[in-house]
């Protein structure tokens, strides 16, 4: 079985971005024609449509009395930047780069603090042997 994943969604609209130029495509022909509907549950290929809906990427209408898809403008821009597979690598990276920005920027404060309380007490208590 294939795990349902981001690749599996980009696959769903890669499929959906080349066939439904002319008609919506149903169901169940989405995933016959990008060759993994014995790969996934049906669960998961419910689960995928229903991600891809709600993220407007992928648009449900009647067709001929039947429910079809087809891809939307969003699909169409995500689908040309990379997909989903691209999108979570520049999220994980943005992610990263914030941490290490906040990360930098505290040991920056640490430092400066470190260097203020030496000279403060380079200041105050140069050559004094007070004990």
């Amino acid at each position: 079985m294939l795990k349902l994943n981001h690749q599996v969604l980009d696959l769903i609209l890669e499929v959906l971005k080349d066939t439904t130029g002319e008609a919506p495509m149903q169901f169940n022909d989405i995933f016959l024609d990008a060759k993994i509907y014995s790969l996934l549950l049906n669960r998961d290929r419910k689960s995928a449509i229903d991600k891809l809906v709600s993220d407007k990427l992928i648009s449900e209408i009647m067709f001929n009395g039947t429910i079809c898809y087809y891809i939307s403008f969003d699909g169409l821009l995500l689908i040309e930047k990379g997909g989903y597979v691209r999108k979570l690598r520049k999220d994980t990276i943005s992610i990263v780069l914030q941490f290490l920005q906040l990360f930098l920027i505290a040991v920056g404060t640490v430092g400066l603090l470190i260097f203020e309380i030496v000279k403060y007490y380079l200041e105050h208590h140069h050559g004094c042997r007070c004990h």
